[in-house]
């Protein structure tokens, strides 16, 4: 990936060999009163989350293992975006992943511990000239495309909303890729692994070579697992799952999954 991203390094996300070796040989014990099968929502967002990868992607691959440690199996609906979370803040499944904090979400939900970090920011074609802004505002009269139910700044929606900047939104990612390609848009806001991995799985490798990203992100942030308030028992289905994400930390198989898939760098250093 062409981006330099050595300010997200991370640190060791495990306190000892006795602590790993005693949260690593922790029963998976559920509680009474939780179900012993959940269902969550999600979206495809390769290469986190897809259908079509081995354990159906990084995220669910962590979900299903910490709550595997505590004693609950998942089963996970593939949907469009906007769907999942509806189908979530309805209470019509157990919990949603994976999300961003905003204050509509925050009423609706409560959040798990973080799963990952997340960097978005603005890719182009190589051919087209971008100013190295300083203030989002300097995009004015650029054709942005973005994608509806995924999280943005507020800023970025407060300058859409003030007629500062031209946004179009798609309900599948790829269609920004093509209008992309076709000239039809001049960048597109994206998760930085979700958009490399989107062009070279939807275009010829010369193709997809024409596509880069500007340096400065829009936004860096955590994303959560997300839990209906609705349901009476989404509290203890938090508490539960993050303990079995603190097991997994702790035994390094959190790690473990990230690296597999090429992607360390996205983890959230330890404070």
């Amino acid at each position: 990936m062409p981006w330099n991203r050595t300010d997200r390094s991370c640190r060791a996300l495990c306190g000892g060999v006795l602590a790993v070796a005693i949260l690593a040989a922790a029963p998976a014990v559920r509680a009474k009163e939780l179900p012993d099968r959940i269902v969550i929502s999600t979206g495809e967002y390769r290469p986190f989350n897809s259908p079509a990868l081995p354990g159906k992607g990084i995220v669910p691959r962590i979900v299903t293992e910490a709550f595997a440690r505590v004693g609950i199996q998942v089963s996970w609906l593939f949907l469009p975006w906007n769907r999942a979370y509806e189908l979530a803040s309805r209470g019509q499944v157990d919990a949603t992943a994976q999300w961003g904090d905003s204050e509509a979400r925050a009423a609706l939900h409560y959040y798990s511990d973080p799963l990952y970090q997340t960097v978005t920011g603005f890719f182009h074609l190589k051919t087209t000239p971008v100013p190295d802004w300083q203030d989002l505002s300097e995009l004015k009269g650029l054709r942005i495309g973005a994608v509806r139910g995924y999280t943005y700044s507020k800023e970025f929606y407060d300058l859409i909303n003030a007629g500062v900047l031209w946004v179009e939104f798609v309900d599948e990612p790829v269609l920004n890729y093509r209008k992309l390609m076709a000239g039809r848009l001049d960048m597109v806001v994206e998760e930085l692994e979700v958009g490399y991995d989107m062009v070279r799985m939807n275009f010829p490798p010369e193709e997809a070579a024409r596509v880069t990203h500007a340096p400065r992100p829009l936004t860096v942030h955590p994303v959560y697992l997300l839990f209906p308030r609705v349901n009476p028992k989404s509290v203890a289905l938090r508490d539960a799952f993050n303990r079995g994400l603190a097991y997994i930390k702790a035994a390094g198989r959190f790690r473990q999954i990230f690296e597999e898939a090429g992607f360390a760098d996205t983890l959230i250093p330890d404070r």
